[in-house]
């Protein structure tokens, strides 16, 4: 916002970092007016979970911007605060795998409780599928937004590990808030 309409002339712009890369927010409308309008669309493989920085400049780029007399102005103005602004191209990944019963023998029958920890949050309903180990394949399912989803393992007569482990992840639909 200018104290005075301004007359806007080629294209100029605002550098942005969105994550570690160099991008631009175009000049879009304002033409004589006090109020110059930019734009950023977001390309592909932009990331920014720690937000966006702006400069604290609008760059001519070899346009020009003036007053309606033709003075040139200060193009030097106190950035937004983009920090909240983020972006997120990359899917939740799962972090960790527990369970809450201990270590020990069970037997057809037993239930063990697993929940899979993922990097951000997903939406309620995202779910994949646990291979495990004894063959079985485990549904877990995120009850409510957040960053776990929860199942359950029945042991089948027959199954045998000395130590339960993840031997895949299948069927993934896990969905953050970005979608």
């Amino acid at each position: 916002t200018f104290s005075e309409p301004m007359r806007v002339a080629g294209e100029p712009r605002i550098v942005l970092t969105v994550g570690t890369a160099k991008r631009y927010a175009t000049y879009v409308t304002g033409d004589q007016t006090n109020v110059l309008v930019f734009e950023y669309q977001v390309q592909a493989g932009d990331d920014a979970p720690g937000g966006i920085v702006a400069a604290s400049y609008i760059s001519r780029n070899k346009g020009a911007v003036t007053d309606l007399a033709g003075n040139a102005c200060d193009l030097n103005f106190t950035p937004l605060d983009l920090t909240g602004v983020r972006i997120d191209n990359g899917p939740p990944t799962v972090t960790g795998v527990a369970t809450t019963v201990a270590d020990g023998h069970y037997k057809a029958g037993d239930v063990i409780p697993l929940t899979v920890s993922v990097s951000e949050t997903v939406i309620a309903g995202s779910s994949l599928t646990l291979v495990l180990d004894t063959g079985a394949n485990i549904l877990v399912v995120a009850e409510a937004a957040g960053t776990q989803l929860m199942g359950r393992y029945t042991v089948r007569a027959g199954d045998s590990s000395s130590r339960l482990d993840v031997t895949a992840l299948s069927n993934p639909s896990v969905r953050d808030l970005g979608g």
